[in-house]
């Protein structure tokens, strides 16, 4: 659906059913999905085509903005209204008498990810305390890496 000051027109190209029949090399028929397969999008590119020229020496005027609309913030993800927490938003028009609730899926922000702590070996009796894995020597072949595994 597209839409200027002057008209509103759509454009909608597609397939009423959703299944073709096709035939093979060898006469054998199967049933596919219909696709649509363009290299340019066609509804916008026929929109186009006949709203230029009935536009044609008419002067750019705006749009008159409704007291009773308001343009707001939604979640892409939810579709209702957006929160700061949401991270795909778009832009739509509401009526102000039917507006959304807000995004119950993004309530607040995530926990921030904390570094783990050292991991020590056991005291191996040797008095040696341990030594924390991160800390480990290259050549020593029980050495876990732990930021690489």
């Amino acid at each position: 659906m597209g839409f200027t000051p002057y008209y509103i027109a759509p454009a909608w190209l597609g397939y009423d059913n959703t299944n073709r029949i096709v035939v093979d090399a060898n006469g054998r028929r199967r049933v596919e999905p219909n696709t649509i397969r363009y290299s340019v999008y066609p509804p916008p590119v026929l929109w186009k085509s006949i709203m230029d020229p009935i536009h044609a020496g008419l002067e750019p005027i705006p749009f008159i903005e409704s007291p009773s609309v308001v343009s707001m913030t939604y979640c892409a993800v939810s579709g209702d209204i957006a929160t700061g927490f949401c991270y795909a938003t778009g832009s739509g028009w509401y009526k102000r008498s039917r507006i959304p609730s807000h995004c119950a899926l993004h309530t607040s922000a995530p926990p921030p990810i904390q570094a783990a702590e050292p991991i020590a070996e056991p005291d191996d009796g040797a008095g040696s305390g341990g030594t924390p894995i991160g800390n480990r020597s290259n050549n020593d072949s029980n050495a876990v890496d732990l930021l690489h595994n």
